[in-house]
């Protein structure tokens, strides 16, 4: 893999520029990686970060970036996620050499995000522990296919170290994919160190950890040929090409929100009805397969219980009936009288709160969603549509449409963005009663 090192010299480190350059050479060479030159930031103009970025999406080729830990990029979340996606969606990827915490996100929070006290006594622990990994002695759980013998060196368990190499030469030799030694595992009864069954993240740890060639890892320290290897170091290197070669960079799903989405409600049960899709694929009389996605609102009772027989609307159709009704309201003066007077000053604080809460609820959502992510349980691409959130709450926290501005709003509908125009009706509106040829606006 070519790799790009990249270093803040601006930020607290426990080496210097010259250092991270050493180390990052011999990390290089450990995992066979192609150095194609670092990246050093002296002043906080990251100059050096911009063309780094430029050059990556510049490049037809992904690069793996290498940072000595997240803090390297950003101790801002939302920052370091929204530099993540920079980097992903230009085929590349970003990875700390931190053999605890080699996951990006992972590492941001143990290291940046998490408590003050618990990262300082995970650093006062790893203090006391150095001097046993000094000497290669093995610390906390061995991985699968090892045991721990009495002088606390790694041993082989024969019956784990079987699974190892069946897993690797289903790999490699049978070019057989993670849910398919996951499924082959599981058949056969083979459990892990725990007893549990197979999953793909615990197939993938396996196929990553270096310790199966012999080569020990921790604080910093990389002893080779410190115990025996169950693998050999080229089916090691081949497993890691291919893991990188079949890695597929999945593109960015948009995210499309429903712009009534909160506020229609099902005429026949009253309750709430939510935006939905669906992909329809037929082949044309030429022979080819095309498919197209529609959108509806349905009622939510429909759709999550099958309790309601109401219709779906067609999301167009809708907003297009609502957006026109609204302008009637508004040319009748009726939908600026509604924000004038004490009814129309709590309308507009109730509005105010709802936007502020929304933006807590958003925050709250892409932090937990982060550290799903940083857990390993979903990906980065899904974690981008909680930004995307994120930052349409934030938007609209602040936006606000004066009585006197509506009709000039409601006439310029098309020029305004998603954010805009929901706050605009979630500030106007109280409730859409959704009925099945017509529609019913509460203001």
């Amino acid at each position: 893999m070519r790799a790009i090192g990249y270093f803040d010299s601006t930020i607290s480190s426990q080496m210097n520029p010259e250092e991270f350059e050493e180390f990052y050479q011999n990390y290089c060479n450990l995992y066979v990686h192609m150095n194609q030159g670092l990246y050093i930031d002296t002043n906080k103009k990251y100059t050096e970060k911009e063309n780094l970025f430029q050059l990556i999406q510049n490049s037809e080729s992904g690069y793996l970036i290498l940072v000595p830990d997240s803090r390297h990029i950003s101790e801002d979340l939302e920052v370091l996620v929204t530099t993540i996606i920079k980097i992903e969606e230009s085929q590349s990827s970003i990875q700390c050499m931190d053999e605890d915490f080699p996951d990006i996100l992972q590492n941001a929070f143990q290291h940046t995000l998490g408590s003050g006290g618990s990262v300082q006594k995970s650093k006062n622990i790893k203090t006391g522990m150095q001097p046993r990994a000094i000497i290669g002695k093995a610390l906390g759980k061995p991985p699968f296919g090892y045991g721990i013998s009495d002088s606390g060196e790694f041993e082989i368990i024969p019956s784990e170290s079987e699974v190892v190499s069946k897993i690797f030469s289903l790999y490699v030799n049978e070019n057989m994919g993670l849910r398919k030694i996951t499924q082959y595992l599981n058949d056969a009864k083979i459990f892990t160190k725990k007893g549990n069954p197979w999953n793909i993240v615990s197939v993938r740890e396996i196929l990553k950890n270096s310790a199966y060639i012999g080569t020990y890892l921790r604080f910093g320290l990389r002893l080779p040929r410190n115990h025996e290897s169950i693998i050999s170091p080229d089916i090691f290197r081949k497993a890691q090409d291919m893991t990188r070669a079949r890695r597929s960079y999945q593109a960015f799903a948009t995210n499309n929100p429903y712009l009534l989405s909160g506020l229609c409600l099902c005429s026949d049960c009253n309750n709430t009805m939510i935006g939905s899709k669906r992909v329809q694929s037929w082949n044309r009389s030429n022979g080819d397969r095309v498919s197209h996605t529609y959108r509806y609102y349905q009622c939510q009772s429909k759709n999550n219980l099958n309790q309601c027989g109401y219709h779906t609307w067609k999301s167009e159709k809708l907003e297009s009936l609502v957006i026109s009704k609204l302008s009637d309201l508004s040319q009748s003066g009726d939908l600026q009288a509604s924000m004038l007077g004490d009814k129309g000053s709590l309308k507009q604080e109730e509005a105010a709160r709802q936007r502020l809460s929304n933006v807590e609820k958003m925050e709250k959502r892409f932090i937990d969603f982060a550290k799903k992510t940083s857990q390993g349980k979903s990906v980065i691409a899904r974690l981008s549509l909680y930004l995307d959130a994120l930052n349409s709450a934030r938007e609209q926290a602040f936006f606000s449409v004066s009585p006197d501005q509506v009709q000039s709003f409601l006439n310029k509908w098309d020029e305004h963005d998603f954010p805009q125009k929901q706050s605009f009706l979630k500030e106007y509106v109280k409730s859409i009663i959704v009925k099945k040829r017509s529609i019913q606006i509460n203001i």
